[in-house]
């Protein structure tokens, strides 16, 4: 079974590393150094295992860490420097299937990898997301969007901004960031495409739940984390 294996790191050593010990005609080692780069490859590809450096450089590892948690079901391997071990319960915590204090020898890196991915062929099962004060429900698997029980009709790219969000709330996206994960990379320096796709899915959610994407001025766009009971699936 053909494997790919993604690797965030601002440290091209430990790609070049896996790639002499790992790639082969059926595994793919690819590797990015940037939170944006990492973002718009999740939203590509469904991968084997995916390896995060935490001292990643456009964005903190934690917060990296929850939202690809969201964005994927593949085993999350996450490399440290921090030595206390409340520092790596707290990576478990939010979503990490391993962690490993880094640098570490290559033949332990190597056997958590293979078990990381024997433990987690490929969790497919993406959960539902639903905000209980506003009564927004998104379910990415059948790729449908309810508020109050009644659906809204969304475009492809209206329902994957909307996921994005809401799966993350109270994170700030920039418009960069958002180009990254939901075009594929291609981002154009005119912000109004995505002020426009903002507009659009506000309206269509209605005035209540419109006022939970909010616009951080000179930054991009969050969604509220008012509802902190519910915000996370069903």
């Amino acid at each position: 079974m053909k494997r790919n294996i993604l690797v965030i790191s601002r440290e091209n050593c430990i790609g070049h590393m896996l790639e002499d010990n790992f790639m082969d005609s059926l595994t793919t080692v690819l590797s990015v150094r940037t939170s944006t780069h990492a973002m718009e490859m999740i939203m590509q590809e469904t991968y084997s295992l995916i390896i995060l450096d935490v001292l990643i450089q456009d964005m903190d590892g934690s917060v990296l860490l929850q939202i690809i948690r969201k964005l994927s079901r593949a085993p999350l391997l996450v490399l440290t420097k921090q030595l206390k071990i409340q520092d790596r319960i707290k990576i478990l915590n939010l979503g990490a299937d391993d962690c490993l204090v880094w640098p570490a020898d290559t033949d332990e890196l190597i056997v958590r990898m293979e078990a990381c991915m024997k433990r987690g062929v490929e969790r497919l099962d993406l959960k539902p997301v639903f905000h209980k004060n506003i009564g927004l429900l998104i379910n990415p698997c059948k790729r449908t969007v309810e508020i109050k029980s009644r659906e809204i009709v969304l475009t492809k790219r209206e329902f994957d901004i909307l996921l994005l969000l809401a799966s993350n709330p109270g994170v700030v996206f920039s418009k960069e960031q958002i180009y990254a994960a939901i075009w594929n990379g291609k981002f154009v320096k005119d912000g109004s495409n995505i002020m426009s796709y903002i507009g659009r899915l506000r309206k269509k959610i209605g005035l209540e739940a419109g006022k939970n994407i909010q616009t951080v001025w000179g930054i991009g766009y969050r969604f509220d984390e008012g509802d902190k009971e519910a915000d996370l699936t069903v």
